[in-house]
């Protein structure tokens, strides 16, 4: 479980998913504030949020609730 805040960089939260997806059988994922920071990218937090999105979704990354095991369900929640 990744609780956010890895980078603002969305190349460095590639290299991250990357990484740990390769190392773990489930990855589940949160945004921080730090990914949504905006550094003389186009668009607006929210639409860096939909990016975020897809990336860990390319990536088989969890942002959705998902069942790991027979009982076990993990929902990541956005706040």
């Amino acid at each position: 479980i990744v609780a956010g805040d890895i980078s603002h960089s969305l190349e460095d939260l590639e290299y991250a998913f990357e990484h740990l997806v390769s190392l773990y059988k489930h990855v589940f994922y949160v945004p921080g504030n730090h990914e949504l920071w905006i550094h003389n990218e186009q668009g607006n937090s929210v639409d860096k949020f939909l990016r975020i999105l897809q990336l860990a979704d390319d990536y088989g990354v969890h942002t959705r609730p998902a069942w790991v095991a027979e009982g076990v369900c993990i929902i990541p929640l956005f706040s």
